[in-house]
């Protein structure tokens, strides 16, 4: 069900307490495209993408990569595996030093826009995420074969800041972002709306004055 127009309005909220996410859908051709909405909108877009990006290229899975074929633009075919790690406090007193490196895998590796010619063979050693898409490919001999698609955790295009013409356009093409944002839904239950207690702010609603919902908004065409 569509996320009604007056419902954006959300997005001039502070965040205080949030209960359960409710996922719904916003429909931006339905909004003008000279409405303010659409600058407030990208804001967000464009400040939760960058957030996630760099929390991915913190928390990203690091990998042991090989290079072993280019496809085409910047995505290659690798060979990929967990490296040897230092083992943990309670396994180095038992007298295990490292866990042993993970077995190799076949993946199609997505470089960012603009990356150097890899050549075969390469090494490298990065945080990646699964994409969640697989790639089909087929082999030197013949055979058909299906691979995940991973990514370099945190790439700079995450953190690029969209303008309205590559939102309008990427949007029109089917591009989809989700996005987090609050919704009064019932008056404070510890101030009872007022936002201050004893002269400051409510230390339930943070001064707002009413309870939150999280909403995971899904940022359509």
């Amino acid at each position: 069900m569509p996320l009604h127009l007056s419902s954006i309005s959300v997005l001039l909220f502070a965040v205080a307490s949030c209960s359960t996410a409710i996922a719904e859908d916003y429909q931006m051709s339905t909004v003008p495209v000279d409405d303010p909405r659409w600058g407030r909108i990208l804001a967000l877009v464009n400040e939760q993408t960058a957030n996630r990006a760099a929390a991915a290229a913190e928390s990203g899975d690091e990998k042991t990569i090989e290079i072993v074929q280019f496809i085409e633009g910047t995505s290659y075919l690798a060979m990929m595996r967990t490296p040897q790690q230092l083992a943990g406090s309670v396994a180095r007193a038992m007298g295990t030093t490292f866990v042993p490196a993970g077995e190799w895998s076949t993946v199609r590796l997505d470089l960012p826009p603009g990356s150097s010619r890899l050549a075969d063979g390469e090494k490298m050693l990065k945080s990646v995420e699964d994409t969640g898409q697989l790639f089909e490919y087929t082999t030197a001999l013949g055979a058909n074969a299906t691979v995940k698609v991973f990514r370099l955790a945190g790439t700079s295009a995450d953190l690029q800041q969209l303008t309205k013409d590559q939102f309008l356009e990427r949007l029109k093409a089917g591009k989809t972002w989700t996005v987090t944002v609050p919704q009064v839904t019932s008056r404070c239950s510890f101030c009872r709306g007022a936002k201050f207690v004893s002269g400051a702010p409510c230390p339930q609603c943070k001064g707002v004055g009413g309870e939150f919902v999280e909403r995971i908004v899904n940022i359509t065409w």
